[in-house]
């Protein structure tokens, strides 16, 4: 399931912070004092440009016809946005002077050039450019603009936007991040260097840093193939056999990083030996175990391969993911990585908890998202997940089997709470989906003990269960989408340790009192919660240790920033599928409702969305 990934990242990182300002569009930007060059005021800035007044309402002009021409809703905003910008300036420039650029367009425009170097596509930030000559105040002003609306664009790349996760399958999503110009722009002139400034847009992750370092090096060594160094090349000399000592032994051991008793570095041993036999191997050579000769020696003696376009892709998927997190993962809070079946918790940046975790199979994923866990429930009842509802549930409440439910410990609930009767509802046209089914609290129930809520849009969430053998697996794919947790016990006394300095004793009293079933603790302080997606992740050394793309987000981002069409890539999404069979499992009266609610959604460009938590498993 592992393996390590023998790129190395090249130098420490040191990203600058700066303040992300979310300010939403106004006529008028008071700008705060750090982006006055030595207190000048608007004024005097367009003087130092060395352009006449009249540049403003050049500027001004040319900004709303192209907002009133604009492709799109987001562009007509951004270019809003930026006449509010600039009117606040008076009209003064950022980029442009008299003569054409002036130093901080010129420390902009050679960052942009460097777009790759952060894992964006430097071809799709337009750098404008100044024909020779004299310039009109129309192609001053058109060259300012453009370059502001690159620097936006830039902005909007680096924070994840360019690709929309859920648009290659529902079960991928980022946290929201909106962009507006005016901020951007701020941003930029509160800056000491408007490079930095870009810079600082990207995430600020050790993790992002570490993807961002081995992606620079492996474009590198696909470039310019790395040779090997001449201090390491073995000469043909003797076959060297397990025991011996030789010169050779100490290059070899040195290479495969396979270390050796005091004093008996350049002996043959068995340890060495074993690995030697491995990497020949691995190179399609067969040789015997426990000989160095000419031919093992020609093996090591190859450059290394340059790094296959496949493993970069990956990378570069990886730091997009990183893109969609939120700036701030909380000073406590908990990552759970589907790839790797893991929960931890964080407090300050340190790691005090650690668990295996099971996730959803293949077909029934657990959704990658953020959101806030808010409560914690003992004895919890547990929700009936619509697959159940209607393949299994259904047909025998349609046949008149109204038991059902009360040989399974199940009830039907309203949203009040209140226990209703399964023969009051029509069962061939309710849609058994929009019912609350739960099974009572109790040794039978999947949920076990404890569950947590996150209340989303994907209906999951963390909690206990009956079927611990499972945890034993190395890949723990098992469930419908909801995160089973090996010791819930502890995970519920370190977040309620935190957020009510309960006790172990707490928590057991409360697991014990068999008055309160589904009883409901909710939290003081939310604790943020990430489900993530990282098939690469880092080791020991700055290495990378590579996982399995488990449910193939790997293949669906690599595809999108490939350019492969979002249309194709989502028809394969199984999360699609899976609302297709349940739609065409309901009943024919439900169905024709359904396709006609769906129709007016696409319409209306709105999705539906339930806020229910207790709805899988």
């Amino acid at each position: 399931m592992y393996r390590v990934v023998r790129w190395l990242a090249v130098s420490a990182f040191a990203v600058p912070v700066v303040s992300l300002l979310l300010v939403t569009p106004v006529l008028v930007i008071v700008l705060p004092a750090a982006a006055q060059t030595a207190g000048a005021q608007p004024v005097s800035l367009l003087t130092a440009s060395g352009l006449p007044a009249s540049f403003a309402l050049t500027l001004d002009s040319r900004l709303a016809v192209l907002a009133a021409t604009a492709a799109d809703d987001q562009q007509r905003a951004w270019l809003k946005q930026l006449k509010s910008f600039y009117g606040s300036r008076l009209g003064a420039p950022v980029w442009m002077t008299a003569k054409g650029f002036n130093a901080a367009a010129a420390v902009a425009l050679d960052e942009l050039a460097k777009a790759g170097d952060w894992g964006l596509d430097a071809a799709a930030f337009e750098r404008p450019g100044l024909t020779d000559g004299a310039q009109s105040q129309e192609q001053l002003a058109d060259t300012e603009i453009a370059l502001s609306r690159t620097i936006v664009k830039y902005a909007v790349h680096a924070r994840g936007g360019r690709i929309e996760p859920s648009s290659l399958s529902l079960w991928l999503g980022r946290t929201p991040d909106p962009v507006y110009a005016t901020a951007v722009m701020i941003e930029i002139i509160s800056a000491k260097n408007a490079g930095a400034a870009l810079r600082a847009m990207h995430p600020k992750y050790e993790a992002f840093e570490l993807l961002r370092q081995t992606y620079v090096a492996m474009r590198g060594e696909m470039v310019s193939p790395k040779t090997p160094d001449p201090k390491t090349i073995l000469a043909n000399g003797s076959t060297v056999k397990a025991g011996a000592w030789h010169p050779d032994v100490v290059i070899l051991r040195n290479r495969l990083k396979v270390p050796a008793l005091a004093g008996h570095e350049s002996q043959f041993d068995d340890g060495l030996a074993s690995a030697v036999e491995e990497f020949v191997a691995n190179a399609g050579v067969r040789v015997r175990w426990g000989v160095i000769d000419d031919r093992v020696r020609k093996v090591f003696n190859r450059p290394p391969p340059p790094p296959d376009k496949d493993d970069l892709m990956r990378v570069l998927a990886n730091m997009e993911r990183w893109r969609w997190l939120p700036h701030d993962l909380g000073r406590l809070h908990i990552w759970n990585n589907l790839t790797e079946q893991m929960t931890r918790v964080v407090k300050a940046g340190e790691l005090i908890h650690e668990e295996r975790i099971i996730v959803g199979q293949p077909h029934t994923q657990t959704p990658v998202f953020s959101e806030t866990m808010k409560a914690v429930v003992f004895q919890p009842e547990w929700g009936v997940p619509p697959s159940i509802k209607i393949t299994d549930l259904l047909p025998k409440l349609q046949g008149g089997d109204f038991e059902v439910l009360e040989r399974r410990g199940m009830r039907i609930l309203s949203l009040s709470g209140k226990e209703l009767r399964p023969q009051r509802f029509n069962w061939e046209k309710t849609d058994i989906r929009d019912i609350g089914i739960y099974q009572r609290s109790g040794d039978g129930n999947p949920l076990g003990e404890i569950k947590f809520l996150f209340p989303n849009k994907h209906h999951v969430y963390m909690h206990d269960t009956n079927a611990r053998s499972l945890f034993s697996a190395s890949e723990r794919t098992f469930s419908h989408g909801c995160i089973r947790v090996r010791n819930p016990r502890r995970l519920a006394e370190i977040v309620l340790g935190e957020d009510k300095n309960w006790t172990q004793a707490d928590i057991v009293k409360l697991l014990k009192d068999a008055k309160k079933p589904n009883n409901k603790v909710l939290l003081d302080r939310p604790i943020p919660v990430h489900n993530v997606y990282f098939t690469l992740v880092p080791g020991e050394g700055r290495t990378l240790v590579r996982l399995d793309d488990i449910y193939g987000h790997d293949k669906r981002v690599i595809q999108a920033l490939s350019g492969v069409p979002v249309v194709r890539i989502a028809a394969n999404d199984p999360a699609l599928s899976q609302q297709r069979e349940l739609d065409e499992a309901a009943p024919p009266l439900v169905r024709r409702a359904l396709s006609e609610a769906s129709r007016r959604a696409r319409g209306s460009g709105h999705d539906a969305d339930d806020d229910d938590d207790d709805d899988d498993d």
